[in-house]
């Protein structure tokens, strides 16, 4: 079913590109929420600038990880399903089940995953110095604030990673 392999690539495209806009906003509030014990002063507006600065290792994970899944989709075995067949939920549902569990598509989400966590330390860099300037922070604050959202992410992705 050649129509499957295009629903695969779109959707990695699609995931990566709005995935960085939603975690953006979601990284730039843990940021500021964090920075405020530590007596942070400077507005969410500015945070949200220096957040997005830091995503540009992001922007160039993620062209990376679509040439990745360029590379990768054609090794992937998609299950054979007739048009009649994708009207029943539970062929549907045995059938992704078997998508996933394909080889070439369980190395291309641990070789994506590997760049995705590659990509993210390069920002948290970036944001840890953007942090420190944006709520006038001392290093050591901005790094404690930059660092706990970071650490739960890179976890969190590694345990999915490791589920897979």
């Amino acid at each position: 079913m050649p129509g499957m392999e295009t629903i695969i690539m779109i959707s990695t495209v699609i995931g990566a590109v709005i995935g960085i806009f939603l975690i953006w906003i979601i990284l730039t509030g843990l940021f500021y929420g964090l920075s405020i014990p530590f007596k942070g002063q400077g507005s969410f507006k500015r945070c949200l600038e220096v957040t997005g600065y830091g995503y540009m290792p992001q922007i160039i994970g993620s062209v990376i990880s679509v040439i990745v899944a360029i590379m990768y989709v054609p090794k992937v075995v998609v299950p054979g399903i007739s048009a009649a067949a994708m009207q029943d939920p539970q062929v549907i549902q045995d059938a992704v089940k078997a998508l996933m569990h394909d080889p070439a598509m369980m190395e291309m989400t641990q070789v994506i995953t590997v760049i995705w966590i590659v990509f993210f330390l390069w920002s948290a860099n970036s944001w840890i110095f953007g942090i420190k300037y944006a709520r006038n922070l001392s290093m050591r604050d901005a790094a404690i604030c930059v660092s706990i959202p970071v650490f739960l992410s890179v976890l969190i992705k590694a345990y999915f990673m490791a589920g897979v």
